[in-house]
């Protein structure tokens, strides 16, 4: 469900884009829950005052994230212990 590729991003599958409800090309933000966590959501989820990093779910249904964004989110990115909570509408990953 999450791997790292060889350029550092954190890559979600199809399967945990679906199981969120994201459509490829669906707009999405990224925002810290805690400095371990951080959850993806859709565009359309008010982000109001918080930091947050903007993606697409990619054409094959994958979601990409870089590790800088991550991190400038002031989250602590391991790349090893990852898990992701998918849940309608948002992935919650703690790391």
């Amino acid at each position: 469900m999450i791997t790292v590729d060889a350029a550092g991003r954190i890559r979600f599958s199809r399967e945990a884009s679906r199981g969120a409800g994201f459509k490829p090309g669906q707009k999405l933000v990224v925002v810290a829950e805690a400095q371990n966590s951080f959850r993806i959501h859709a565009a359309t989820t008010d982000a109001k005052g918080m930091d947050s990093a903007s993606y697409s779910v990619e054409q094959d249904g994958r979601i990409r994230v870089s590790k800088t964004a991550v991190r400038n989110l002031g989250v602590k990115s391991r790349r090893k212990n990852m898990t992701a909570d998918v849940q309608k509408g948002s992935i919650v990953v703690t790391m």
